[in-house]
């Protein structure tokens, strides 16, 4: 609340001191501000209107650059999708290609291992055969000596 001094303030000396004058009216400082602040105003309006564009102008173009950039993220993406499923396929096709090597290899190295065992095997026959001719000569000497001899085994 205003006190004796504001409220003394409102009223304006209607004349210099001396005589008695008519009484003097009340001043409203309100209305004498605003009287005074409405050609700046008024001045200001226009420079008001003009950043409401220029704010709605911006906000149009960041809705546009952000719609631009979640579509090149997309085609990012699905590029990116592409090229992973390439990349799936070639490293797949190598892996397969090792495989194949490496069995191959393997096939290399079992048929190897199989001549070798044909080798010696081819090498021992003829002992082996030796061996065994022996024993079946000892065998059938033995039964042409001893008739009743058929029926054992012989070491």
């Amino acid at each position: 609340m205003a006190g004796p001094r504001e409220f003394l303030q409102r009223f304006r000396p209607v004349g210099t001191p001396g005589a008695a004058a008519p009484a003097g009216v009340p001043a409203d400082r309100v209305q004498e501000v605003s009287a005074e602040l409405e050609p700046v105003f008024a001045l200001l309006a226009e420079t008001e209107e003009e950043a409401t564009g220029i704010e709605a102008a911006a906000v149009h173009r960041a809705a546009v650059r952000r719609h631009e950039a979640e579509e090149h993220a997309r085609a990012l993406v699905a590029e990116a999708r592409g090229q992973a499923a390439a990349e799936r396929a070639d490293v797949a096709a190598r892996a397969q290609r090792e495989a194949d090597e490496e069995s191959a290899r393997a096939e290399q190295a079992a048929a190897a291992t199989a001549q070798d065992l044909l080798a010696r095997a081819e090498r021992a026959l003829p002992a082996a055969v030796d061996r065994v001719l022996a024993a079946v000569r000892t065998e059938l000497d033995a039964r042409a000596v001893d008739p009743g001899a058929e029926g054992q085994a012989t070491p």
